[in-house]
Order: C-alpha cells, then sequence, then structure tokens
C-alpha cells in the first residue's frame, strides 16, 4: 500500500492532498482528514494499469522501432529556466 501512495505523490494525484480540519470534542482535539475511496467497479482497472505500465511502455518502444524510429537513450528534462544549458547537454 505504500508503494501506491508513493506513486500518487509523485504523479500529483489531487484525492491524497484533502484538507485537513481539526475538531475539539469532549477537549480531545483530533485532525480528520476526508477520504477518497476508489470504487470497486474501477478498482481492477486501476490494478491493471498500473502493473502493465511498464510492459505497455516497453510494447510502444517495441512498436516504435518497427515503424522505423531509432531509439538513441532517455534524456531527462529538468524544470528550470536555464533553457540554453538543457540543450547543450542534449547536443
Amino acid at each position: 500500500m505504500v508503494g501506491f501512495t508513493v506513486w500518487c505523490q509523485e504523479n500529483n494525484v489531487g484525492f491524497i492532498s484533502a484538507p485537513i480540519s481539526r475538531k475539539r470534542k469532549h477537549g480531545v482535539s483530533s485532525r480528520i482528514r476526508k477520504l477518497y475511496v476508489l470504487k470497486n467497479e474501477y478498482f481492477a482497472d486501476m490494478v491493471k494499469n498500473i502493473v502493465m505500465f511498464l510492459s505497455n511502455y516497453q510494447a510502444n518502444i517495441k512498436k516504435l522501432k518497427e515503424q522505423g524510429y531509432e531509439i538513441i537513450g532517455y534524456a531527462r528534462k529538468s524544470p528550470g529556466e536555464h533553457i540554453k544549458k538543457r540543450l547543450n547537454m542534449l547536443s
């Protein structure tokens, strides 16, 4: 379950960022957060998509190669304002 939480955080899934409110009842303070739950009807598709992500990606790369594209590597674009520096690193 921790892996799913990390995946949601890395992909900015909105349902994990529900606002926290504080409630006081009988002298005890509690933090309360709305809980969003995936409906059972969507659960199987969600799990399948997560599990199959890597193999689908690999199949897509294979298809591109079959279409004549040459895959030369992977370049990660870091966020920032230094566009010239990024372009120089790619050339």
